[in-house]
């Protein structure tokens, strides 16, 4: 994360450019270009924005060009459904290649798993190096997505903390493990040694800087599996933060949203990014979707 994030502890692919029509596939986007569904994602009420989901297993295109196996079919990935509107992008870590689909990646630390999965046979595992000053540091997998101006960012992934995460333990640093970004604002899930409590990071970049870090106040269990999302809603100014379904987080972020959205560069991200004085035990996860509304 950045040094002047930091602060805040010490006072309290390729682009898609052009519009494809095809099928959600493991590691592969979808973009359709179409008048987008009226309030389409997640609402701020909980349950998350499957339900505007239709199931479809097609064999998607997206797969179909880095996973020709006969598993294909029956990945995570292949059974998610499209959205019209919606740009998506899915990631089950059960291919070859951790990275399948994703535009770029930071990959010390980043390997797959087979003692425990959401979906089998793999996972990711990721595990931030130990240090002491303030700077991003550690591996990372990220999406990159352009197009139409964002109105909705959404994240789902499956989590997996370790028993020792160690929140709250001491020391000043902080892990990164999901972040949506556009030109102006960066909303980070994450934890620090020094609060028991998962946190929630918005920073906004334009004319009027701001900064701001709430806590999430109940916990991940330790050990299991659990379909966090993480949600941003550019309309309304809203970010939530939902567990298997059931919000656990819901405030305004910082500003008054405007009448006309202009961000168009999404990028979604996934790791154990460290910085400060910490570390970061292994985390497990899987069955990543990313999704980016646009107007």
């Amino acid at each position: 994360m950045r040094p002047s994030s930091r602060r805040y502890l010490l006072l309290g692919c390729a682009l898609g450019a052009a519009p494809l029509v095809a099928a959600v596939a493991c590691g592969g986007a979808y973009s359709e270009e179409a008048a987008p569904s009226p309030e389409p994602g997640p609402d701020a009420t909980g349950g998350g924005p499957d339900a505007n989901f239709t199931p479809t297993n097609d064999g998607g295109a997206g797969d179909a060009a880095t996973d020709t196996s006969p598993e294909a079919s029956t990945r995570f990935c292949g059974n998610v459904g499209t959205q019209q509107g919606t740009n998506i992008f899915c990631a089950d870590f059960d291919g070859t290649d951790l990275r399948e689909g994703f535009t770029g990646s930071a990959d010390a630390g980043l390997s797959t798993t087979n003692t425990t999965a959401l979906s089998a046979p793999l996972a990711l595992l990721a595990s931030g190096p130990s240090g002491t000053t303030f700077g991003d540091r550690g591996p990372a997998l990220w999406w990159e997505n352009l197009g139409a101006p964002i109105s909705i960012l959404d994240v789902t992934v499956g989590v997996n903390q370790p028993i020792s995460a160690g929140l709250g333990g001491g020391g000043t640093g902080t892990v990164d493990l999901m972040k949506m970004k556009t030109e102006t604002t960066t909303t980070t899930f994450l934890f620090s040694r020094a609060n028991p409590n998962w946190l929630v990071e918005i920073e906004y970049v334009g004319a009027a800087a701001y900064g701001k870090r709430d806590e999430v106040t109940i916990p991940l269990v330790a050990g299991k599996w659990t379909k966090v999302n993480l949600s941003y809603n550019f309309r309304t100014g809203t970010v939530t933060v939902s567990y298997d379904g059931v919000t656990v987080f819901n405030k305004p972020a910082h500003y008054t949203p405007a009448p006309t959205l202009l961000d168009s560069k999404a990028t979604i991200s996934l790791g154990a990014v460290t910085s400060g004085q910490t570390s970061s035990e292994p985390f497990r996860y899987d069955n990543l979707i990313a999704r980016v509304t646009r107007e």
